[in-house]
Order: structure tokens, then sequence, then C-alpha cells
């Protein structure tokens, strides 16, 4: 893939009343005197009155206090496991899982990916219209069936990578990037994933995107290419070429494997940084933004901080690198999706899938999982390639949240030649300064603003 181009007032103290509180409440009525003058001696009949007062309201304070007590217990107990949310609930799914099992008793690799689906939970996980991956399954088998698509090898093909989601690839054709953000859709939303991928199956190959965003069928992906991926592969890589391109543009799947704009411009084989960062944003639905990696002494680990974070909140950061470095090879500039961090290693997912073995060209590494494309890479070799990293913009940090940078001619990204290393450092630790004399001025004002209250 040629076109991925690298970036990287505090309140015043309260004062003490003039006077003293009263010894003791006032409960429901008679005005207590305190001037010290004696106080006249109740009748039974007042008395009996204040007792049933009196009563009433403590059986209304024990009522609050209870439904208080009861309202905090609620609110602090923990919300039950992920487990035990998407377990099956009703009789509806279960007849669904039986009715797949059935039709597929005859197959052991599709029962297994059921079994993994029911066991992982994945199978139950609602989106934001509350329908599960299941929900969506069962409605496209009985769906009205769409020309040049075969409905059972697509649903065979849309259970094995909702089960495991590394087995999509992109074999022979330059969409690494397109490859990669299926990945992380099927991976992190899976039912999102199988609403999209059964509405560019259907008859009319028209769907949208989890921000809403129009997504429809590339025109040219029903026909077999002879690349040797999946159905469902060829048909939303090539898609999400053509929305990534933006308008006009049409990625020609069946012929060059490039995409061409209406006004005749050649728009290549790959995607921009800012074109994946877009698809990004609309595909899971919320702000990526681009950070360049900078080969500092300090970059590795500014930029491992914030691979951290984002594998904490259960995101993949997709990257891109320097992989093929031979003439003229196809994927020099690579997506990819950081996995995992081991120790001194990265775990990568490779959107060649089952066809990374270690040594077809790319950087040293392991084959971690041959049917997925984990490798592992040595740290020093992955900050030594990496030319830019797509995050989400909530986990981010200042790296990110300073780098908005769309499209930059692709170089190999090399170490910064230290005169050109201020250009960097130095507006970076202005705006540092700024900020704290910001905060610094705050503190004064807030103290002032005490003082003069105290006084």
């Amino acid at each position: 893939m040629q076109r991925l181009s690298p970036l990287v007032s505090r309140p015043a103290p309260c004062r003490a009343p003039a006077t003293a509180p009263p010894a003791f409440p006032v409960l429901l009525g008679d005005a207590v005197e305190l001037s010290g003058r004696a106080a006249e001696k109740p009748s039974s009949e007042h008395l009996a009155s204040r007792g049933r007062q009196l009563t009433l309201t403590v059986a209304v304070g024990a009522g609050l206090l209870g439904s208080l007590a009861g309202g905090v217990a609620q609110a602090q107990t923990p919300p039950p496991p992920v487990q035990a949310q998407v377990q099956v609930q009703n009789s509806t799914r279960q007849a669904q899982l039986s009715t797949l099992r059935q039709d597929y008793a005859h197959q052991p690799a599709v029962l297994r990916d059921l079994d993994s689906l029911e066991q992982s939970g994945r199978f139950f996980v609602p989106d934001d219209q509350g329908r599960t991956a299941l929900d969506y399954v069962t409605a496209y088998r009985s769906s009205s069936p769409t020309l040049g698509i075969d409905k059972e090898r697509a649903t065979r093909e849309l259970l094995a990578e909702l089960a495991v989601p590394g087995r999509n690839s992109q074999n022979n054709h330059g969409t690494c990037a397109a490859t990669t953000i299926q990945y992380l859709h099927a991976t992190e939303r899976p039912a999102d994933y199988a609403r999209v991928v059964t509405g560019l199956l259907s008859p009319s190959g028209r769907t949208s995107l989890a921000n809403g965003t129009r997504f429809d069928r590339n025109a040219t992906a029903l026909p077999d290419d002879h690349s040797g991926r999946k159905l469902i592969d060829r048909i939303y890589q090539a898609s999400m070429m053509d929305f990534a391109n933006g308008p006009g543009a049409v990625y020609d799947n069946a012929g060059s494997g490039t995409s061409r704009h209406n006004n005749g411009k050649d728009m290549g084989d790959g995607l921009t940084n800012g074109e994946i960062r877009q698809a990004l944003s609309a595909v899971l639905n919320e702000r990526y933004d681009i950070a360049r990696s900078h080969h500092t002494p300090l970059a590795p680990r500014v930029f491992q901080q914030h691979i951290e974070r984002q594998l904490q909140d259960g995101k993949r950061l997709l990257v891109a690198m320097v992989w093929d470095e031979n003439p003229g090879a196809r994927d020099r500039s690579h997506a990819v999706a950081v996995e995992r961090l081991e120790g001194d290693y990265v775990v990568l997912r490779n959107p060649w899938g089952a066809g990374d073995r270690g040594t077809n060209g790319g950087p040293p590494r392991e084959v971690v999982d041959a049917e997925t494309g984990m490798v592992r890479l040595h740290k020093a070799d992955f900050y030594e390639r990496l030319s830019y990293g797509i995050g989400a913009t909530a986990n981010s940090n200042l790296l990110f949240t300073l780098k908005h940078i769309n499209s930059l001619p692709y170089t190999r990204a090399q170490p910064i030649d230290p005169q050109e290393r201020w250009k960097t450092v130095v507006p970076v630790a202005l705006a540092g300064a700024g900020a704290l004399g910001a905060v610094g001025y705050g503190i004064s004002l807030a103290l002032k603003k005490r003082r003069l209250a105290q006084d």
C-alpha cells in the first residue's frame, strides 16, 4: 500500500452564626421557649396529641431513611459481570441458536464457531440499537437473496470472523488499512459489524456506519477477483476504500486494485492517514486523531504510554510502519493494529492474516498465531520503523492532541536533526510554560479571594 503517509473559585468559608443553635430539634409543632421562662404543664390531651405526632414523625423518618439507604445500597451495588450480562436470557435466542446448530449439524467448523460465540458472549453483546450479532445473522438468513452472492457461504464466513476477527485478510490487494479497519470493527463492535456486513450483502447493498454515515457496496466487489479472499472480505474492503477515498472516487477491485476519482485523478492503491482517520471515526463512532512518531529518545516512552491507555480501555491502536524495504514492494508503508505489549516486544496484527509466515518480507518478527496474522516484534524494531499512529482522542495524551495532521507525503521517518528538533521542543516548552503560568495565576487569584472573604 503506497498512499499511507506518516505524521506523526473556591467558596468563601462559612461564618459561625451569631447565636448558638437550639439544644434540641423541634418536632412537628409546639414552639420551644428558650427565654428561660418556665413552660406550662401540658394537659393529658395535649400529651396524647404530641405522642401521636411523634409516632408519625418517627414512622415517616424511618421510611425516608429506609428508602434512602436502599437507594444508596442499590447505587453502590456493582453491575453484574460482562459474562452474566451476555448470557442467553430468553427462549427466542435459545431458539435462534438451536436453529443454527441444526442447520450446520454436519459442519464441525461452523459448530465450533457457534460454540465460541456463545461461550465468549460475542454473539449477545448489543449494539446501539439493542440488537445482537445473533439477531443480524438470523435476520440475514431469512432475507431475500442477492444476485451474485451465495448466502450460505456468506453466513459461514461471517460466523467465522465474528468468532475470530483475525481470520480476515487483504491477500494480494493493497487494502491493508481497510483490512485493519475491518479487523477493529469486528473485534470491538461485533454486533455492529454483523449489521454492516449483512447490509452490504443485501440486494440494495446499502447500509450505514455507526455514526450514521451512508455506506454503499462497491460495484466491482461481487465478481470473484481471484485474490483468495473471503467473499465478505473483498466486499467490505472494496466498499471501505470507496468510503474512505470520499465522494467521486471509485475503487476498482476486479481490475487494477486502485482508486480513481471521477475527475480522472489516479488515487493509487492505498489510503492516506487522513482518510484512515475519518473512516475509523465513522466506523467506531468516536473521534480519532493522528500522531507522528518523532524519532527522539523520549518518543518511544510517550508513544508506549498512549498504547497502554488505549489497550486498558479495550482499544487497539492502528499504526503505519515502514514494513517491506525491498525496492517496489507493495507494502513498503503498511497499516497494522497493535494488539498488546509483552515485555520488550510488541504484538501486532498483520492484515496479511494467515499469509504472514514471518519471513516473506517485512521487519524481523516471530509469528505468534499463524491463523490470524499475529506477529511479535522487538520494541526497538517497532519504534525504528514506526511512522504514525491513529488513536481515539478520548484516550489521547498531549502527543495526540497537538498533532492534527491530515496528509503528508510519504518519506521514511529518520532521526530528527538536532537543529530541527528545536522546532518541536520549543513550541511544546512554551505551551507548557504558558499552562503552568495560567495555573499559578489562578491559584494566586483564588487565595486572594479567600483572604478577602475571611477579612
